[in-house]
């Protein structure tokens, strides 16, 4: 019995101390990248065609005359092991904006991404 406690003991510790080495993995968003976008031909291009590949927006906000902005945000975070270090926190954004006319076609677009590592 008290073999068998040792045991127990033993795969609880060494469970608890290979834990601290898992990564802790946030994300949100959509994430787009240059390939992604590359089928994409201003006037040309529709909102159809866009949301066909890469979903509904975030976000659409109305502008003038008519036409749209549409945001597809995207961040990803990784924080490796149980113990916070902030020295180890990996963070990647993509910010990618579309803007549509009034009649659905793509007029302008631009993608924005970034990588840090705190």
């Amino acid at each position: 019995m008290i073999k068998f406690l040792l045991f127990a003991s033993a795969l609880l510790c060494a469970a608890a101390i290979l834990s601290g080495c898992a990564t802790q993995h946030f994300s949100f968003g959509t994430e787009v990248d240059q390939s992604a976008i590359g089928f994409i031909t201003k006037g040309v291009t529709t909102r159809e065609d866009v949301e066909a590949r890469l979903g509904k927006p975030n976000s659409v906000t109305p502008m003038a005359d008519g036409k749209e902005l549409a945001d597809y945000t995207y961040s990803d975070t990784q924080a490796p092991g149980v113990f916070f270090d902030p020295a180890k926190v990996k963070t990647t954004h993509s910010f990618f904006q579309v803007i549509y006319s009034a009649t659905g076609v793509v007029l302008d677009y631009q993608l924005t991404d970034s990588s840090s590592k705190s």
